[in-house]
């Protein structure tokens, strides 16, 4: 099936912007709003029972096509939410019911994400399964359904990234968190999470994504990138007003800010609905522009998505700040892997174990700007340990930043390794400051590189304190596979 709406965007925003919200299928006012406040990310309905709901095969694209080109027009990222089983594929009839086939599941994703690749890389499968109103199957009927769901974004489109589990915190969370990613934990490109519990405070709420935070590194998934999908106050629960929303959203930002390992939060909702609906939302009813709005608004304005540099790696670099050097170790060539331009190393068993990279001195030279994080787009294919050194302040030129581990899942994935001592003297090889390597003898592939800046830098020790012992290599920064994200948060708010 050929992709659609694959247009560029009308209007540029920050690409690796953290701010996000709710939106469902948005008003024009609402894509307005959202744009305005400089809320790049929105997350949307792609429900399979209004798709595919008048049979087999039978697709109703409309509304989608339209948010999809209402956000194209306006620069806007999607984060696009799979689920809901129509009637004629549900076990029981209901939405929220497992569907009887998952051979149907397999074929609405494969055509949705194929239909989308041009304009969306980002997938959710299934909204908080562990909430019965949502998922009426058992835990072990949604992990299979997540693989299904899993391996048919993959195939449609190599380079998607696949969101789950999207548990509620109002559920057993911990339990299902355990549960998924020890059976299915190899089929999530990053982990997502709804948090709403934790004293209906923002520093209560911040404290339980913390010990959530906490489980996923403990079961070996501190690898993996992690977005907060929801997260919110009404404006109309007891106690609270509109201006009070307004300083929670604010508090909120500010304390996800101080925890590099969130890459993304979205504030639910970006409109509170019709007469009668609980008021979550930063547009009122009829779409007018509640205090919170604003906070947000200001927030984004105060506090931009990180200054970043970056290669294109391909047969010809594109390079911006960021070039890729030619070591005597560090030959590559030019190759193609899943559609995508990239390099390998040239030949590993012949000595080509790197591939090294220059950071342009005005962006930082000689420990002027300690604070950055790595993002390397690579191809999961083979067996190895893909590792970055890079040339620290306290460890040398070649200092360790950390390493993921090949899985052989023939997919691009992305590795993001975070530093805090970075010296980037010119120091390695041909004046390199950084380089990647997967180990002696073996081929890797890697495509877009970049480097961004913290938006504030934390004080001497923070960084350590702000992400557990367990994500700590002894030897720098442990690795983590993702996409977009946070900087380094500001010692200020904590």
């Amino acid at each position: 099936m050929a992709s659609v709406l694959a247009t560029a965007p009308a209007l540029a925003v920050q690409p690796n912007s953290p701010y996000g919200v709710v939106a469902f299928i948005p008003s024009p006012n609402r894509f307005d709003a959202m744009r305005e406040a400089n809320i790049v990310w929105g997350r949307y309905d792609f429900s399979w029972r209004s798709i595919e709901s008048a049979g087999k095969g039978s697709y109703n694209w409309a509304v989608q096509d339209y948010a999809v080109a209402q956000a194209n027009a306006r620069g806007l990222k999607i984060y696009a939410s799979l689920g809901y089983t129509p009637a004629w594929a549900s076990a029981s009839g209901n939405a929220n019911s497992p569907p009887a086939n998952l051979q149907d599941w397999y074929d609405y994703v494969y055509a949705c994400v194929s239909r989308y690749k041009g304009s969306i890389k980002h997938w959710e499968i299934w909204n908080e399964p562990n909430l019965s109103q949502f998922w009426a199957g058992t835990r072990a009927q949604y992990i299979e359904l997540l693989k299904v769901g899993a391996d048919a974004a993959h195939a449609a489109d190599p380079d998607c990234m696949v969101l789950g589990p999207e548990l509620s915190s109002a559920g057993p969370a911990s339990t299902w968190m355990t549960e998924v990613l020890t059976q299915a934990g190899n089929k999530i490109d990053i982990i997502s999470f709804h948090q709403y519990d934790g004293r209906d405070t923002p520093s209560g709420r911040l404290s339980a994504m913390d010990a959530m935070h906490n489980t996923i590194v403990n079961l070996g998934y501190g690898n993996k990138p992690i977005w907060i999908t929801e997260s919110g106050f009404r404006s109309d629960a007891t106690g609270m007003t509109e201006q009070k929303q307004g300083e929670y959203l604010t508090a909120m930002l500010a304390g996800v800010a101080s925890r590099p390992w969130v890459k993304k939060f979205f504030w639910y909702q970006i409109w509170e609905g019709g007469a009668g609906t609980e008021k979550w939302g930063l547009l009122r009813e009829d779409e007018s522009r509640k205090p919170s709005w604003q906070a947000y608004h200001d927030y984004t304005a105060a506090h931009p998505a990180p200054e970043m540099i970056s290669v294109n790696l391909s047969t010809t670099d594109i390079t911006d700040g960021l070039r890729r050097v030619e070591v005597a170790d560090g030959h590559t060539t030019a190759d193609t892997r899943a559609g995508r331009r990239c390099r390998r190393n040239s030949d590993p068993a012949g000595g080509d174990y790197y591939i090294y990279f220059d950071v342009n001195d005005s962006f930082a030279f000689e420990g002027g700007r300690p604070v950055v994080i790595i993002d390397v787009d690579y191809y999961d294919l083979g067996t190895g340990t893909l590792t970055l050194q890079y040339d620290s302040i306290d460890g040398g030129a070649y200092k360790v930043a950390g390493s993921v581990t090949l899985g052989n899942k023939d997919t691009w994935k992305q590795a993001t390794f975070y530093i805090d001592d970075a010296y980037f003297g010119n120091r390695q090889n041909n004046g390199a400051d950084f380089r990647v390597s997967a180990g002696e003898g073996v081929s890797f592939y890697l495509d877009v590189v970049q480097v961004s800046a913290a938006r504030v830098i934390p004080e001497p020790g923070l960084l350590p304190m702000l992400l557990p012992a367990a994500m700590i290599a002894a030897s720098g920064r442990q690795a983590r596979q993702r996409t977009g994200g946070w900087s380094c948060g500001s010692a200020e708010v904590r």
